[in-house]
């Protein structure tokens, strides 16, 4: 069967459109045409399966998702991630290119763990292995990429764990089970801590197999305040993931006579893990729940620089009493209030500190809390969704008198017109806006800069004349229109499209597609995959930020009974990212 002979085949399975309405309802739009002139200047009409397609491509490397539903290999949804080369041509005759798209291969990950000593052996089975649960995830190298992960624990017939995954980079968490760790109230206890590590690639069958001597301990003191009731554990810089046992500080005093309070503790870790990983390991010292409204903050330290916490410029340092308001002109509205610190105490505790605190307030709008000197942001998130999410910045200073107001805004509206490649009004398309997904580039970085403290996502459909419209607080977005696979229309996305009361009215037009066709197959046996859903993501990069690289959508379809699956893509980034 010839390549034009195939698509068709596939193709007539779908009704582009082409039904008698019902009543004086309209069609939603398609991409259906008769002849060259319905496809604009840069299209070519297929006649035997009456849709246009782009003449030219111009797509950089794309980054594509297979997702398997429950029930396909391995009895278990998962995904696998691959990677389309650039697709740079032209052709007369219309684009139409053949891709069959593998799944990844399954492999088996086995964990287990076994210690060598003396303090810990009673805990053991009657193998010398400990009961464990092992976790995998997805290593996040991709922003916006949610990917399953995976999990499971020992079994009273067996103590080593095994999974099957997908070829891929993840994160391996190794966690005793509670009933293996006795609390560390002596130096003679058994406890035994998480170990992670980090980006490994999974590629064969792997073995975690953790046997050593024992964990190691870590000594540490918090001098200058009394922080009993606080929480220490070592954390993994990057993905934020506890590489300790926590530990629960307790009650403690001058080492002399008239000198600052000082509480010791101690950490187990595993030296091995600490080594293997490539970001730096963290001391976290929290303080605990009933303190979090207190203005006190929490602190990170690096495990190497091997220094004492020290807290003594918060002891008698000044709280101010904050009283803030979020009104509507002259009427109260409740919120939940989200408070960070981007400079606190004035800087004088260094840079590895921060405050962040969600607080409701009450039904008149007004919140109490006590914080210490320093640059705060202050977001209200109302509870009245008609009005937008506020930021203030507010600076608290030794002679400041704690009263602040924000002013609730209205909603920004957001309008706009959806057109076909021909310049006919695109009817009764998904069109999507939601705030675009940031991550820096470690946990510790996430926290010790302000990050966005409400997100937004929601959707409408083009009216019979092309017209959408939105209402959303400023900030920025990703607006994609998503036509339903039916009607072989592409997608189209505006990112990083920047809402404030100067966004202009927005004029899109779908450009006429690359029509992508082939079989998914699994990576195991080369077998069909039927009812795959393939995802197709391309990447972003903001040179002048700290982010991490991100991707967002620009095309979707399913495979249908036979793992066949077709879909249409914008012919360039340009077109898909229509600039307003």
């Amino acid at each position: 069967m010839s390549r034009l002979a195939t698509v068709a085949a596939m193709l007539a399975v779908a009704s582009f459109g082409c039904g008698l309405p019902l009543g004086d309802e309209p069609i939603p739009t398609s991409n259906r045409c008769s002849d060259d002139s319905d496809c604009g200047s840069d299209g070519k009409c297929l006649v035997e399966q009456a849709i246009c397609v782009s003449q030219t491509a111009e797509l950089d490397e794309l980054t594509v998702e297979i997702f398997v539903p429950s029930g396909g290999p391995n009895e278990t949804g998962t995904s696998s991630i691959i990677t389309l080369p650039a697709l740079k041509s032209e052709d007369p005759n219309g684009l139409i290119v053949q891709r069959d798209l593998t799944t990844n291969r399954f492999y088996e990950v086995t964990g287990r763990l076994q210690v060598d000593d003396d303090k810990c052996a009673p805990l053991a089975r009657a193998d010398g292995l400990f009961p464990i649960t092992l976790e995998l995830r997805p290593a996040a190298t991709l922003t916006g990429l949610s990917l399953q992960s995976f999990g499971q624990g020992s079994t009273p017939q067996q103590g080593e764990v095994l999974i099957n995954v997908p070829e891929g980079l993840y994160d391996i968490t190794l966690r005793p089970d509670s009933t293996t760790s006795m609390p560390d109230e002596a130096s003679n206890a058994c406890v035994l801590p998480p170990a992670l590590f980090t980006n490994q690639r999974i590629e064969n069958d792997f073995d975690i197999n953790l046997g050593v001597l024992s964990p190691v301990q870590h000594l540490g003191q918090v001098q200058g305040l009394d922080v009993e009731g606080w929480l220490v554990d070592l954390i993994d810089g990057d993905s934020g993931r506890p590489i300790s046992n926590v530990t629960t500080l307790g009650e403690g005093a001058p080492i002399e006579s008239g000198g600052p309070i000082v509480t010791e503790y101690s950490l187990r870790y595993w030296q091995e893990v600490v080594d293997s990983n490539d970001g730096t390991a963290f001391l976290r010292l929290r303080p605990p729940d009933d303190l979090q409204g207190t203005g006190y903050p929490t602190i990170f330290n690096a495990l190497e620089l091997e220094a004492a916490f020290n807290l003594e410029k918060l002891n008698g340092a000044k709280q101010i009493r904050v009283q803030a308001n979020v009104v509507d002109g002259n009427e109260g509205l409740s919120a939940q209030v989200v408070i960070q610190s981007v400079r606190f105490l004035d800087g004088e505790m260094g840079s590895t500190v921060f405050y962040k605190q969600q607080i409701p307030t009450d039904d008149d709008g007004v919140l109490d809390i006590s914080l210490f000197t320093g640059t705060y942001t202050f977001t209200a998130i109302p509870d009245n969704p008609a009005f937008a999410a506020t930021e203030l910045t507010v600076e608290l200073g030794d002679n400041d008198l704690g009263g602040k107001t924000l002013v609730l805004q209205p909603k920004t509206p957001v309008q706009g017109t959806v057109s076909t490649s021909s310049g006919a009004p695109a009817f009764g398309l998904a069109v999507s806006l939601a705030t675009v997904n940031t991550r820096p580039t470690s946990f510790v970085a996430s926290r010790l800069s302000p990050l966005p403290s409400s997100t937004v996502s929601t959707n409408v459909v083009t009216d019979t004349d092309g017209g959408f419209s939105f209402e959303v607080p400023p900030g920025q977005y990703d607006l994609s229109v998503r036509p339903p696979n039916e009607s072989a229309l592409p997608w189209a996305v505006l990112s990083r499209l920047t809402v404030d009361k100067s966004t202009p009215a927005l004029d899109l037009s779908l450009s006429n597609p690359v029509l992508l066709f082939g079989r998914v197959r699994s990576g195991d046996n080369g077998d069909p995959i039927p009812g795959a859903v393939i995802r197709v993501w391309t990447q972003r990069i903001n040179p002048e930020s700290d982010e991490g690289p991100s991707v967002f959508q620009i095309g979707e379809a399913t495979a249908n009974g036979d793992g066949e699956y077709q879909i249409v893509l914008p012919s360039s980034l340009n077109d898909a990212l229509a600039v307003p």
